[in-house]
């Protein structure tokens, strides 16, 4: 799979949900988002092997949607905890970060 017709996309004026991808590996063509005003899952990828892609993204949950605004990734089994953690804290969350069932031995 690949998300190069995404590569203009800077803002997503609510949700951003990335699920259950079979062979998606990376996230690159959503290098130029910014801004996700809603909450944002990525769970169920399970090739996806980085967020690199997202390198731009600075704020998720710049928009008012009841207190929601959270950051999901989790049941990504090729993609490393670490490299999220690291990732995690170059983003502004408005809600909550949570991560789990990813790998752990990376």
């Amino acid at each position: 799979s690949d998300l190069g017709g995404l590569s203009n996309l800077t803002y997503v004026g609510g949700n951003l949900d990335i699920h259950g991808n079979g062979p998606l590996d990376n996230l690159n063509g959503l290098s130029s988002l910014e801004d996700v005003g809603g909450y944002m899952s990525i769970w169920g990828n399970h090739f996806l092997i980085d967020l690199d892609g997202l390198s731009n993204l600075q704020i998720v949950g710049s928009d008012e949607f009841d207190g929601f605004n959270n950051l999901l990734i989790s049941y990504n089994s090729s993609l490393c905890q670490s490299h999220i953690d690291a990732f995690t804290t170059g983003v502004l969350v408005t809600g909550v970060v949570s991560s789990n069932h990813n790998d752990d031995g990376c």
